[in-house]
């Protein structure tokens, strides 16, 4: 999935330097200009998807290099994830979203959350990390 958006992106800017050059054979008429629409959505969706994907990896790693669990709760859960509400260290309250598709979760419910120790803005649902990391809960 990583390699397909930046491959997007890529072939729309290789179509679209095509048809610029292609614009330069031949007589200039406005209508050809419409040979641009193509290649230029392929560019700007691909480009706009893959800042999206790597900035959510990018907070991931920051997220997971100095965390800190605590409990939060959920105060709207749907299909297309959490929100939820959580306390850092020093008692703030802070509100966070994250993917979770299990349908596992309801409003009301406690779980489990990590942040970043240095901004608590930057935080996950443990729920979310399930596809990329492998996460165990030991007990003690």
């Amino acid at each position: 999935m990583l390699l397909i958006l930046p491959g997007f992106a890529l072939a729309g800017a290789v179509a679209l330097a095509y048809s610029l050059y292609s614009l330069t054979i031949g007589e200039f008429a406005w209508s050809r200009l419409s040979i641009l629409i193509v290649p230029g959505g392929f560019l700007l969706i691909g480009a706009g998807l893959t800042w999206d994907v790597g900035r959510q990896l990018w907070t991931t790693r920051r997220v997971l290099r100095d965390p800190v669990a605590v409990i939060g709760l959920v105060t709207k859960a749907t299909s297309d994830g959490l929100h939820y509400r959580f306390r850092d260290l020093a008692g703030i309250e802070h509100a966070g979203e994250g993917t979770e598709y299990s349908g596992d979760y309801y409003e009301e419910m406690e779980v489990p959350v990590v942040y970043e120790r240095d901004n608590p803005k930057n935080n996950l649902p443990v729920s979310a990390l399930y596809d990329e990391y492998e996460v165990s809960v030991k007990l003690l």
